[in-house]
């Protein structure tokens, strides 16, 4: 089965979390949103998932059977419950998955336009090298002249490619049904996802995007008076499967058991940047560490949104500017020694 979309998951913790906030138990808060659900697929998993709830297990659990709920929400949703904060826990998941929904829908529609494009201009290129430089080719052998050496160059390329053309639909067809195949295996696609998160879980954006998960659970778990190091515990269990994660948070609970300050041991542990273990201090002094955790990390999420943004941003002038340019330098070539023709006849 596959999992839900982060508007479907932002709009379902929001509505869980204002019935679990006015105290309806979970499992009628769950026939509550099955009963106001118009949507057959829907109202089949909350079917499922009341039956599962009249056996008096927890919330994290009865989403778990269904294995349609990502390990992030169910994590986060199992802290809640160990804290006794679950609405919390719902709502940082309602704000998080709506943000998420955004930045899904700014993907989608800043690389669509790019992919079109790169479509368009490939298609033009290839006619370039497979139709438009063998007629230049002639008309230069008929005046007995040769093309330039780039030209020539991507003539035979284009000559190539005509020969290979149908081995490479070929490998274009067999990457897309892999591709589908993986699309429509959810354990495939998990497990994928999880490699991809083990091996680069800890680098750029990845990185960035563990460190205010981690910030905004220890918001929640040090609020709920826990000693740290539970709250680093049971933090680090909603961080993912990241190797690097793991071994961070392993040295920051040893440097906790030397009886070094939280910030200290964060910083030490490279979890949270100087500032931001620098503001850690200041909150711990002020008696505030749950506000300045829960600070960290939505200003760790802007920066993560920010920064994607700024990416994808370049992407549409990064392809104009390449394809353009190797246009252009096909015409160049093609042109060039026509006009040494034309200005010797001149």
């Amino acid at each position: 089965m596959r999992e839900f979309s982060p508007l479907y998951l932002s709009e379902f913790c929001f509505e869980l979390n204002l019935l679990v906030r006015a105290g309806i138990p979970i499992s009628d808060s769950l026939q509550i949103l099955r009963d106001d659900d118009n949507c057959r697929v829907s109202n089949e998993l909350h079917d499922s998932l009341y039956e599962t709830a009249e056996k008096e297990v927890p919330l994290s659990e009865i989403l778990e059977t269904s294995g349609r709920f990502p390990q992030y929400m169910l994590s986060t949703i199992r802290l809640g419950e160990r804290t006794g904060k679950l609405d919390e826990a719902l709502f940082a998941l309602y704000i998080y998955y709506e943000r998420r929904a955004k930045l899904t829908e700014s993907i989608r529609s800043a690389v669509l336009y790019p992919t079109m494009l790169l479509i368009m201009m490939s298609a033009v290129f290839i006619v370039l090298v497979t139709l438009v430089l063998p007629i230049f080719n002639e008309v230069f052998a008929q005046i007995g002249m040769q093309m330039s050496g780039l030209a020539l160059t991507l003539m035979n390329f284009g000559k190539w490619l005509s020969s290979a053309a149908a081995g490479i639909l070929a490998v274009i067809i067999v990457i897309l049904i892999i591709a589908v195949l993986i699309y429509l295996a959810p354990a495939t696609r998990r497990a994928m996802s999880k490699q991809i998160e083990r091996t680069f879980g800890d680098k750029g954006v990845f990185g960035r995007v563990l460190s205010f998960r981690f910030a905004m659970a220890m918001s929640m778990a040090v609020s709920s008076g826990l000693d740290l190091e539970q709250a680093v515990s049971l933090a680090g269990d909603v961080c993912g499967n990241s190797f690097v994660m793991k071994k961070k948070l392993s040295l920051c609970r040893e440097y906790l058991e030397q009886g070094n300050a939280l910030d200290n041991c964060l910083s030490k542990s490279k979890i949270f940047t100087k500032y931001d273990s620098r503001l850690l201090a200041i909150g711990a002094r002020s008696g505030n560490t749950d506000g300045v955790m829960s600070e960290i990390a939505r200003r760790g999420e802007e920066r993560v949104l920010g920064e994607l943004d700024e990416k994808l941003n370049k992407i549409e002038p990064t392809l104009v500017i390449i394809i353009s340019l190797m246009v252009g330098l096909i015409l160049f070539s093609v042109m060039l020694p026509l006009m040494g023709i034309m200005s010797a006849i001149g």
